[in-house]
């Protein structure tokens, strides 16, 4: 098998249908790992590990679903590219996924709604923005609570990351 055969896919194009069969999958796979005991005082069990390598690769593989190979982060205001990284967000910060220990999951507290999450473009970049509510106190101010990024893309291996805006 030559390197190109055995490295990961720089673009996943699914179709919508495929598309929704893996995040269901996916969904599943973590629903049932967050029903699990916690992995935190004890190793995990073949189960959960096993379930948690799922669950990861389905991560990847919808992670890489969700950049369009056109992504062009140059274009301002590009409805599609404004779509496509309000879906790559939503994923990233509000959707259950594994941790990096085996058996460990992260479940968001809030939706991306509820966040009051945006995107958009602004001085030649795109931006997003929500509410960390999970840090909320009854007198803590909004600019305390905002989550600032800015997205780059990786032309090489075709990764989408964000950066924190100070």
């Amino acid at each position: 098998m030559s390197d190109k055969e055995s490295s990961e896919p720089d673009v996943v194009d699914l179709n919508p249908e495929s598309l929704s069969f893996v995040e269901i999958c996916y969904r599943r796979l973590i629903d049932r790992l967050a029903t699990l005991p916690s992995c935190e005082m004890e190793p995990p069990t073949q189960e959960q590990e096993a379930l948690w390598l799922a669950a990861c690769a389905l991560s990847d593989l919808l992670e890489l679903a969700y950049v369009p190979a056109d992504l062009d982060l140059t274009q301002a205001n590009d409805e599609g590219t404004l779509a496509a990284l309000g879906a790559f967000i939503r994923w990233r910060q509000f959707t259950p996924r594994p941790l990096g220990d085996p058996g460990m999951v992260y479940v968001p507290e809030h939706s991306a709604e509820e966040c009051k999450l945006e995107v958009y473009y602004q001085h030649g970049r795109y931006f997003a923005t929500w509410l960390k509510l999970e840090e909320a106190e009854l007198d803590a101010k909004e600019c305390d609570l905002r989550e600032l990024v800015s997205f780059q893309h990786d032309e090489e291996d075709r990764r989408l990351t964000l950066v924190e805006v100070a």
